[in-house]
């Protein structure tokens, strides 16, 4: 079976300066499975295309796979909104942000599950987004990836960042992953100007 009519389709588009890129997306049926196929390139030019299935996988990993290519590329700057892109911070593009996020190890299967009988660590949901700082001082807002490089922040985080109320001055960096338009925070790194990395994650967490 090859279905002529994708089961899930999108339509990225990013403007910035001198580029004017688009990137199609689709979620397809076909014989023994799914798969996701794209095409992406300058928007009125002939379009590159590819695959992230090598070969049909089931669709709730078809479903994952495309939810979370979608969100990478709106975390780079795609909207869906054909006129151009809806972020800012493109001006400081690439400068380090004087924050370098803790990344995932991999460990063997018995030190994971050593690691799950130990009642002093706990465990956080992954939401299956692209990894985000979020840095606010006063009313300025920024955000770095995971390199800690700063990079461009949708205008819509901006401002669900900006209409937070602080009981103390407007100055903190969250940790989490965007997920297009939506931050999903998952640990603070300074509050109210003060570094609190080296702080228990519990009492980060409370901060929180």
């Amino acid at each position: 079976m090859n279905s002529a009519v994708p089961i899930q389709s999108i339509s990225l588009y990013y403007r910035e300066g001198g580029s004017d890129k688009v990137y199609h997306v689709q979620l397809r049926e076909v014989e023994g499975g799914y798969v996701i196929n794209f095409q992406y390139g300058r928007r009125g030019s002939t379009l590159q295309t590819g695959s992230k299935t090598s070969t049909p996988v089931t669709r709730m990993e078809a479903e994952k796979t495309f939810a979370k290519l979608v969100a990478e590329k709106k975390g780079k700057g795609y909207t869906e909104g054909a006129g151009g892109t809806p972020y800012t911070g493109a001006e400081q593009d690439k400068e380090p942000s004087g924050y370098l996020p803790q990344l995932s190890n991999l460990i063997d299967e018995d030190t994971a599950l050593s690691l799950l009988e130990d009642d002093h660590l706990f465990m956080q949901e992954k939401a299956n987004g692209v990894r985000q700082l979020i840095l606010r001082g006063g009313d300025t807002v920024t955000a770095a990836n995971r390199k800690g490089l700063i990079i461009p922040v949708s205008r819509s985080i901006e401002a669900a960042v900006r209409s937070i109320t602080t009981k103390s001055q407007a100055d903190f960096v969250l940790d989490g992953e965007a997920l297009g338009d939506v931050l999903a925070p998952f640990d603070v790194l300074r509050l109210a100007g003060l570094d609190i990395r080296m702080m228990p994650a519990v009492s980060r967490l409370e901060a929180l």
